[in-house]
Order: C-alpha cells, then sequence, then structure tokens
C-alpha cells in the first residue's frame, strides 16, 4: 500500500507541476499543444536523469570490483539526477521550438521544490530517503525500507520543509521584482532557475549528511554531495556570467539575454 501511495503522489506531483506551469508557460506564447508536447520530452528527460544519477555510483563500484550494490541497470531514482536531465532535453525542445530559453526555465523553477515536497510526503509514507540513527533532539521513531525502527533523523520531513520554504524564496523573488516595477526575467532570464539550483545543492549538501540511503563517496560524503558541488559550481559560473551579460546588454536588445540559462 505504501509503494502505491508513493507512485500516486509522484503522478499528483507532476499534475500539480502542469497545471501551475500552464497559465506561467502561456503568458510566453506556450500553447496547450505545446505543454503537452514538452510535458512528453521533459518526461523522458526526467526519468532518464533520475535513473543515471543513482547508476553512477554502481557502474564505478562495478568497475572497482566492489559489487556492493544492484547491477547498475537496476537503479532507482534520484531527484537531482532528474532536474539535470529534465534540464538537457527542455533546454534542446524550447531551442529547437525558438521559445524563450532563460524565461521558460524561469516560469518552471518555483514549481519544482513544491513538486519534491509533494514526493516526500509519499518517501515518508514509504519509508524512502530514510535518515540515520541518532540522538538528536529532532529524532523521530521512524522505520527504514525493511520495517526497522530507530530513533533516526526525520529526512523525508525535513526535506518537505526545506522545499517549501525554497518554494516560497523563489515565489516571494518574484513578487519583490515585480513589485519594484523590474523587468521580468530580472535580471536576466534563467536567473531564477539557476538561483533555485544553488540554493537546493547548498540545503541538500548539508542535509545529506542525515542521510542513511546514499552511495558513499568519499568519507562520509556520498555521491549526491558529488552532485551538489557540481551544481553549485555550474550554477554560480551561470549567475556570474549572465550578471556580467547583463550589464553589457542594452536594454533595447534584450533578446540577446534569452539564451542565458
Amino acid at each position: 500500500m505504501n509503494q502505491i501511495g508513493h507512485l500516486v503522489l509522484n503522478m499528483v506531483a507532476g499534475a500539480v507541476v502542469f497545471a501551475l506551469a500552464w497559465p506561467r508557460l502561456r503568458r510566453l506564447g506556450f500553447s496547450l499543444y505545446d505543454q503537452i508536447d514538452g510535458a512528453f520530452y521533459l518526461l523522458m528527460g526526467v526519468l532518464a536523469g533520475a535513473w543515471a544519477a543513482n547508476a553512477l555510483p554502481r557502474i564505478v563500484d562495478g568497475l572497482a570490483g566492489g559489487g556492493r550494490y544492484n547491477p547498475w541497470w537496476a537503479a532507482g531514482e534520484h531527484w537531482m539526477g532528474a532536474v539535470a536531465g529534465g534540464a538537457l532535453v527542455g533546454y534542446l525542445w524550447v531551442r529547437w521550438r525558438g521559445w524563450p530559453v532563460g524565461a521558460a526555465f524561469d516560469a518552471l523553477a518555483p514549481l519544482l521544490p513544491v513538486a519534491l515536497a509533494i514526493i516526500r510526503i509519499g518517501c515518508y509514507l514509504n519509508a524512502d530517503a530514510h535518515g540515520l540513527p541518532t540522538d538528536s533532539w529532532l529524532a523521530m521513531w521512524l522505520p527504514d525500507p525493511q520495517g526497522v525502527y530507530a530513533m533516526r533523523y526525520p529526512t523525508q520531513l525535513v526535506s518537505l520543509v526545506m522545499n517549501l520554504l525554497l518554494a516560497g524564496v523563489l515565489f516571494g523573488f518574484e513578487y519583490v521584482t515585480r513589485r519594484r516595477g523590474k523587468a521580468q526575467g530580472w535580471p536576466f532570464p534563467g536567473f531564477l532557475f539557476l538561483l533555485y539550483v544553488a540554493l537546493y545543492c547548498l540545503g541538500r549538501f548539508y542535509f545529506e549528511f542525515w542521510r542513511a540511503d546514499m552511495y558513499p563517496w568519499i568519507g562520509s560524503m556520498t555521491y549526491t554531495h558529488l552532485y551538489c558541488i557540481v551544481g553549485i559550481i555550474l550554477a554560480t559560473w551561470a549567475i556570474g556570467r549572465g550578471l556580467r551579460r547583463a550589464r553589457t546588454t542594452s536594454p533595447a536588445a534584450p533578446e540577446s539575454a534569452n539564451a542565458t540559462a
């Protein structure tokens, strides 16, 4: 029953994102057909990325002769891989269709933490993404996927709260910029998505030390820490690049900034 609940909540998360994205993308000129067509390709990228991020440590372990994990083709889901895969496919699709890339990414950015918050409810029901045993004041009496209860970090609930706060920050940023009369996409198109990546990776990097289900990388760090480092570096570099371009781009030619994502 918990597995079914998890699957249902994953589907609910997808439906909520699609429903919330519809008016936001429509303002950019996306028709309903465009959104359905794009959602199909986006889903393929999300599924491929979610699988690949979990397959990587299994492949590395297999090449090293470890054999500690299931075969790489039996890999599961990983949120950061899902975002990376979806972003790559989404970028290619939006460029192919000739839409503004940065604006499209910004329209979806605040919806991503909303989706993950919903998914974490399913993780809680299914005991996925469970925490390490601890005597911290935060500890709760929780099971692992095998049904073994212990006082653990409530990682699913912490992630839920973190993502709701992150959604509040992103929606709040949009609201404040509109109230101050800033142009849509200020300071440059794609900034909101990059801000999401940077903030999520920073938060996930810290709370990843509480997780008990991720593949070890170096010492107490997991492969997700590696993904976070890569995400922070890329997002920081792209934000710096976008800010430099925004300072040198004439207000009369905003289209040149639309490729920044």
